[in-house]
């Protein structure tokens, strides 16, 4: 098996997951904080730059590039697709707009369709004011036609349609600053985890209200300052993941899921052994979980264990430039 890693570095990172990981290739590609993949090809929001770029993913999933464009909007950090691969969703964190780019057919990178301004929703939160002054687009998620928006500048997360029109919002509580969403279908929820207030927010993915009480991602005798970061549901569907981010907070939050899809609680916190644990992903063997830790320069492996809810560090890593993002690709 194989799985890319990139970050603010300049590279986005081809490696192989086998006994030990180790780095085969690397792609020139500065400030690719994101990856995502739509059949046979691969794309990266370049943040820095304030580019998306394209490659073709080989059948020994070395990568091939096809083109960069801007995508109109600074600080990409997020993207999604429609159904059929024809357009790219962007979320702009500084410009504080979604992006939309037609994608060719050969699976470059097209022209800019549409761009859509958050500030025409609601007014910035302001609470934090370094922070919050304006809009800030964290993520864009296409489902069944309509893109969901998490904006930390708003303190909102939007449903926006095609013709650009909000259908539904959640404000979040002020100051928490929305980042990124996990769905669980099975139970028509939708997670919301909220950067700078570290809580986790269970919400209907009907109507977009609140299906439960706000549990917080670190407990009472962990330090306050944190930066919560990614949210994913475990393999089984069983458990709620969450990463934060903090001097002695480095870690990943275990929560129990009820078969309803309510959280249970709070099971565990457990140390990345590395810096910033900016993104993770399970393996697709399920029995581990790649952890992007951004300040430590290095991706490290954790044993996962479905039926104890048991997360563990494995003693491996790899040594990488800042990383931000893990996708094993699907071949």
């Amino acid at each position: 098996m194989y799985f890319y890693t990139s970050g603010y570095g300049d590279y986005i990172y081809y490696c192989n997951y086998d006994k030990e990981l180790t780095v085969l290739e690397k792609y020139l590609s500065p400030g690719a904080t994101y990856l995502r993949q739509f059949g046979k090809f691969l794309y990266a929001t370049n943040e820095i730059p304030g580019k998306a770029t394209a490659f073709k993913i080989n059948d020994d999933a070395s990568l091939t590039l096809l083109n960069e464009v801007y995508v109109g909007g600074d600080s990409p950090c997020h993207l999604s697709f429609n159904e059929d691969g024809s357009l790219v969703y962007i979320a702009n964190y500084m410009s504080g707009t979604t992006s939309i780019l037609n994608i060719l057919q050969d699976g470059s990178l097209g022209e800019i369709s549409k761009i859509i301004d958050h500030t025409t929703f609601a007014s910035p939160s302001k609470v934090y004011p370094k922070r919050q002054d304006t809009a800030h687009a964290h993520y864009a998620e296409y489902i069944d036609g309509n893109v969901w928006v998490c904006d930390l500048g708003l303190d909102m997360v939007l449903v926006i349609n095609g013709e650009g029109q909000a259908i539904a919002q959640y404000k979040a509580p002020a100051g928490s600053g929305p980042r990124h969403l996990v769905f669980n279908n099975k139970c028509q929820m939708v997670y919301l985890i909220c950067e700078m207030g570290n809580i986790v927010v269970p919400l209907s993915i009907d109507y977009l209200s609140l299906r439960g009480r706000h549990l917080p991602t670190l407990p009472d005798n962990l330090p306050t300052h944190s930066d919560s970061a990614a949210i994913r549901i475990s393999p089984g569907g069983n458990f709620l993941f969450a990463s934060n981010r903090g001097k002695s907070s480095d870690s990943i939050s275990v929560f129990s899921l009820n078969k309803d899809g309510s959280i249970y609680g709070l099971d565990s916190t457990v140390p990345t052994y590395g810096k910033c644990p900016r993104d993770f992903i399970f393996a697709p063997t399920h029995d581990k979980v790649l952890v992007a830790c951004q300040e430590s320069n290095k991706v490290n492996l954790l044993d996962w264990e479905e039926k104890t809810g048991t997360l563990s560090y494995a003693g491996l890593f790899v040594e990488v430039d800042q990383p931000t993002c893990v996708l094993f690709p699907n071949l």
